[in-house]
């Protein structure tokens, strides 16, 4: 019986005009969206790869000053030794970034990557909470969001559900057909789980030709694949067990379609608006131009300050350099500055990123009421354009920043003359795989698949022992 169910309704669809207008508006969409997403990750390459090229050239450009340090050592001119010889000038003319490369699957799921800073130079005295690019967005941009593969994943598909199966019970009993029906020995409850198993089916069936497309498209890691489509496969699992359970309350189409609307805004606009509420409210964070002019501020009078003030709070700030022996010279009170510069910037950092931890914790233990958010970070974790993947990266540089200062202070302090084999050992950054852990959000969906198809199960023996 469920198989002649499944002939037929499956038949019907095919002569559903709405169905076929809904097939061509959501391949128009993933359209514009995957070409999108392709443009503006083409564009974030395109910088990564300038400044990648840029690092390359000035270390061709540097090779043969260098190289003739090393054959004169102390005998090179002093013009050479003074402009390229000392530590802090090889740092200076040397330039080297740290690159955040998410993958290209990130051209789908385009999450944090176009918020944050995709490069930092490092260098001695730079200090990499500060970013190098002020303003990467408009407002307009920020508010909006970006209409890639994984905004139509996430809002249409659940919208295109609702629309093929709200009535899926409702309109043989307002049609007068459900008697019928019964009187053949078909349950409606077992007529409309067919119903909506077609239909999760025919959209789940699209979604992987679409991301299968998307994938080729943008030569993404077909590794993510499976991922990709198990957590589409539970996101419309999770909205057909909510259409289950309304179609049990034998309520009219229209309401079925109100109330199904109504969960469409709750899960997908007003939940994540609740989150941040909170998040803004529980743990406000610091605009990044307000740190910015502070870090300035903090830059400005240090610099205005008598060097024994300064000597003094660099005793106190870095007391694991309290040795290192005073020497009035221009280079050292340059030294001493920088270190009190950056031990004040980075005590009001430490603040700032403190707080963005709190809101990702936040965040994660509210996505049992966040659906949305759990699929969409499956998403974003794959592509390695995540918040997490963008801090994880972020701690990386810090290591690297701090390894280049560590070995500039050395050759400073022990009057090195840096010459081929310094400017090789210098620190660079070099990426590293980064964890991705989905198999919480993972559960955590299919936790909520279960609650839902769970209700509309209570639902439906309800509705039989009336």
């Amino acid at each position: 019986m469920v198989r002649t169910i499944f002939r037929y309704e499956f038949k019907q669809l095919l002569r559903n005009k709405v169905l076929w207008g809904m097939a061509i508006f959501l391949v128009l969409c993933s359209a514009y969206a995957i070409g999108y997403g392709r443009r503006d990750y083409q564009q974030f390459s395109n910088q990564i790869s300038e400044v990648q090229q840029k690092q390359a050239e000035t270390y061709q450009k540097l090779l043969p000053r260098y190289d003739s340090l090393s054959k004169l050592g102390e005998k090179a001119p002093q013009a050479l030794k003074g402009e390229y010889g000392d530590p802090s000038m090889a740092d200076w003319f040397y330039r080297r970034y740290a690159t955040w490369t998410p993958s290209t699957l990130s051209a789908l799921a385009i999450g944090q990557r176009d918020q944050q800073t995709p490069f930092q130079r490092i260098r001695m005295f730079r200090n990499v909470l500060v970013p190098e690019l002020e303003e990467i967005n408009n407002p307009e941009q920020l508010l909006t969001g970006n209409f890639d593969l994984g905004f139509v994943l996430v809002y249409l598909l659940p919208l295109l559900l609702i629309v093929l199966g709200f009535n899926a019970l409702s309109h043989d009993r307002e049609q007068g057909m459900l008697a019928l029906v019964q009187v053949q020995g078909v349950r409606p409850a077992q007529l409309m789980r067919t119903r909506l198993f077609l239909h999760f089916l025919i959209l789940w069936g699209m979604a992987a030709l679409l991301i299968t497309v998307a994938f080729a498209w943008v030569n993404a890691d077909w590794q993510q694949w499976p991922l990709w489509m198990i957590a589409t496969g539970l996101w419309l699992l999770f909205w057909s067990g909510i259409l289950a359970w309304v179609n049990q309350w034998r309520q009219s189409s229209a309401f079925n379609a109100t109330v199904l609307a109504g969960s469409w805004i709750l899960i997908l606009i007003l939940l994540p608006a609740a989150v941040n509420f909170l998040n803004d409210k529980v743990h406000p964070i610091e605009p990044p131009a307000e740190f910015m002019a502070a870090a300035r501020d903090i830059e400005y009078q240090e610099w205005e300050r008598p060097v024994a003030q300064v000597v003094a709070d660099f005793r106190r700030l870095r007391p694991d350099l309290s040795s290192i022996a005073i020497r009035d010279t221009q280079a050292a009170q340059i030294y001493f500055y920088n270190e009190v510069i950056m031990s004040k910037i980075n005590l009001q950092g430490t603040n700032l990123q403190t707080t963005r931890f709190k809101r990702m914790a936040l965040e994660k233990k509210t996505a049992l009421f966040n659906p949305a958010y759990a699929y969409h970070t499956l998403l974003t974790q794959s592509a390695g354009s995540e918040i997490s993947n963008y801090e994880d990266w972020f701690s990386q540089v810090k290591q690297v920043s701090t390894q280049n200062r560590d070995y500039l202070r050395s050759l400073g302090f022990n009057k090195k003359l840096v010459t081929r084999k310094e400017l090789d050992e210098l620190p660079v950054y070099k990426a590293s795989l980064t964890s991705t852990n989905v198999l919480g959000n993972l559960l955590l969906m299919l936790f909520l698949c279960l609650l839902t198809w769970g209700l509309a199960a209570f639902q439906t023996r309800k509705a039989l022992a009336l």
